[in-house]
């Protein structure tokens, strides 16, 4: 690694929560006793949100969230949209040299793009059209470098259990460790202070330590505070029943369909007890059937097959009546507003925290998470038990699927990227 890590700009951030899907003509399950407008039913044929429809009711949650009115909210997630294709097309075009994104959100939009090189390089400039972006050069692999000392970090405190996980803020160009306020007051810690006294000596905490590690090798770090992270039960349930299923999905070599969920779950090859309902909130009936998964430190996600039914292109996502068509899956960016529905949570949002989060505890069934995570918090987010495995999304576009929580307004996916491990994609 090369030498100290310069600051960058802070971008406010916050964020939350999932969703659920099952799919296909068949008799309804009985919903719980719920307003109309978020009573679970099996949708009539043809019976789906367009993705215009659907992103009015996301920004109408924008709305709410962040006390602008419904048009502003509308614009702010319409030039979010063109923001993130932007992003999208700068990535491509400068290839390896990308160093990382974020989104400035309130009541307007503007976008950040690092790039390693020249700035006479006219060439991000040009893939960036007309969208509100503003390109930051930099000399050196500042990403990489942050990764590594995550990374290193995340396995150094991997079982701490005053940590909740290591981040990356893109926008400030540091790494933010994740504590829990119930365990580590604030009053023993200023977030961006220096290292506390005692850090050297042999009875100093793993969290002094790992500070101070990370400024000899001078990285920007500061702590960032959950309530009452778990470190056990974090997750969904360990049955269908207690978790949520996601998009739905098709295997590219043979064009047979699926559904995506967390594979933490507890699906394995043979097993008949993992069952779905047909709304979000029914009692689960139908088998489910496993068929592979990527379950490992940058990963917790699986594939399954639908015994009775046949998985359509849309989900359960702003509306628990209608579902949504799904357009496409994207990649998410530090500050963007995205959305979830879960089994026990229900539809809300949230804004991206960091896009290379490490979650610590039992988060990873190996012995510490890759940064690899999104991470996300909101005002008004809510993420449960039960949550665990169903989709993020931004209108019909699909982005991660549920992973867990650190407390009930800051959760964490798995990017919806990982689908393609397993060889299938999501269907639209």
């Amino acid at each position: 690694m090369s030498g100290p890590l310069p600051s960058a700009r802070r971008v406010a951030a916050s964020a939350t929560l999932l969703l659920t899907l099952s799919l296909a003509a068949g008799p309804a399950a009985v919903a719980e006793q719920l307003p109309e407008s978020e009573q679970g039913r099996t949708p009539a044929p043809g019976d789906e949100l367009e993705s215009s429809q659907a992103l009015a009711l996301d920004a109408a949650q924008y709305s709410r969230d962040m006390g602008v009115t419904q048009q502003e909210a509308q614009t702010v997630l319409e030039s979010q949209a063109e923001a993130v294709a932007a992003i999208d097309r700068i990535a491509t075009t400068v290839g390896d040299r990308f160093d990382g994104a974020w989104l400035e959100t309130r009541t307007a939009v503007r976008g950040h793009v690092r790039i390693r090189g020249n700035p006479s390089d006219t060439q991000a400039k040009v893939a960036a059209g007309d969208a509100s972006i503003t390109i930051h050069w930099t000399n050196r692999a500042l990403m990489p470098e942050l990764r590594e000392h995550a990374e290193a970090t995340s396995a150094a405190l991997a079982r701490d259990p005053d940590v909740a996980g290591i981040a990356i803020d893109e926008a400030r160009a540091e790494i933010v460790i994740w504590v829990d306020e119930s365990r580590v007051p604030r009053t023993r810690w200023d977030a961006a202070g220096p290292v506390p006294e005692g850090a050297t000596e042999p009875g100093a905490t793993g969290l002094a330590r790992a500070r101070l590690a990370l400024a000899e090798a001078g990285v920007p770090a500061r702590i960032a505070w959950v309530q009452g992270a778990s470190q056990q039960g974090q997750r969904g349930g360990v049955s269908r029943t207690g978790c949520t299923v996601g998009f739905s999905i098709y295997w590219t070599s043979s064009g047979n369909r699926g559904v995506s969920s967390a594979a933490h779950c507890g699906a394995s090859a043979g097993d008949k007890n993992q069952l779905y309902s047909l709304t979000w909130n029914g009692t689960p009936t139908y088998q489910l059937r496993w068929v592979s998964q990527q379950y490992d430190q940058s990963g917790d996600i699986e594939v399954l097959t639908m015994a009775s039914h046949t998985p359509q292109p849309n989900f359960f996502g702003q509306s628990a009546v209608t579902p949504t068509a799904t357009t496409g899956t994207e990649t998410a960016y530090q500050g963007q507003y995205l959305c979830h529905r879960g089994k026990t949570s229900g539809y809300n949002c949230a804004t991206v925290v960091s896009t290379a989060y490490a979650p610590t505890g039992n988060a990873c069934p190996v012995s510490s998470c890759a940064a690899v995570f999104v991470i996300l918090q909101g005002i008004n987010a809510l993420c449960q038990g039960g949550d665990s495995g169903g989709p993020w999304f931004i209108g019909g576009s699909a982005y991660g699927i549920h992973l867990c929580h650190s407390d009930p307004r800051t959760c964490i996916y798995t990017p919806i990227a990982r689908l393609a491990n397993l060889g299938a994609r999501v269907l639209t």
